[in-house]
């Protein structure tokens, strides 16, 4: 069973503070995350879709390099809304952050980038990783409760198969 967290966004905290706090932060995250069993950790967060905060500014610059050196710190970006339009800066600046991420973990396998999601129209709060993050209108502790959609079609279409009957498109529909 894999354990999930999620903290506030990030970005909130790092308003007030220089870009040489990013780092420890999200070492900081990564470390408690692994102290109380939590596998991977969201809410290295920023929302950009109306444009840049400094914080915005200091956790897009630093997550190659956040994601590279972490286990289980993952990210995400919000771009765009239906509302504001499309920060085209950011998804620029997104690109490269992603190919950045990737080369920084080369050695494995470009993972930093798979622990980083671009959203656009992210939910004001998202318990759904990578991109989880604590939306600033929920209380302190929420819990969430998921279920994964492959997982469980995946089990749905073994039962289904295992009757060894003629199975069509209508039948697996229906499981």
């Amino acid at each position: 069973m894999l354990f999930r967290s999620a903290s506030s966004s990030t970005r909130d905290l790092l308003e007030a503070h220089g870009p040489e706090v990013c780092l420890p932060l999200a070492r900081v995250l990564d470390e408690a995350a692994g102290d109380v069993g939590v596998d991977i950790i969201g809410g290295y967060s920023a929302l950009v879709q109306k444009g840049f905060s400094q914080g915005d500014r200091r956790v897009i610059d630093s997550i190659p390099e956040v994601l590279a050196q972490t286990d289980r710190v993952c990210s995400s970006v919000n771009v765009a809304s239906s509302k504001a339009g499309i920060n085209m800066d950011a998804v620029c600046l997104m690109g490269q952050q992603i190919k950045k991420a990737a080369d920084l973990s080369a050695d494995r396998d470009g993972f930093a980038a798979a622990k980083l999601v671009v959203f656009a129209n992210i939910p004001e709060d998202n318990p759904f990783m990578a991109g989880a993050y604590l939306g600033a209108g929920e209380p302190g502790e929420v819990i969430n409760i998921g279920v994964s959609g492959p997982g469980v079609i995946k089990r749905a279409l073994e039962r289904l198969l295992q009757g060894n009957e003629q199975v069509d498109l209508g039948r697996i529909a229906e499981a």
